[in-house]
């Protein structure tokens, strides 16, 4: 199994009103975001999150 150059990221969205405790322990910050449905401003910071992470990393540092 390959890696993701530069590192990707993942938004969990739920229907849920309270994030699942299950789920909760899922989320990494600037890897993983948990969004409730409808959440369009949370959904978005995760998306930028994601962005920045991914532009701020450079492969040649990688092992």
């Amino acid at each position: 199994m390959g890696a993701l150059d530069p590192p990707g990221g993942v938004v969990l969205r739920t229907a849920a009103g309270r994030v699942p405790r299950a789920v909760s322990a899922l989320a990494v910050d600037g890897a993983v975001h948990i969004v409730r449905e409808g959440d369009s401003d949370a959904l978005m910071r995760a998306l930028r999150t994601i962005g920045l992470r991914r532009a701020s990393c450079d492969p040649d540092e990688m092992p």
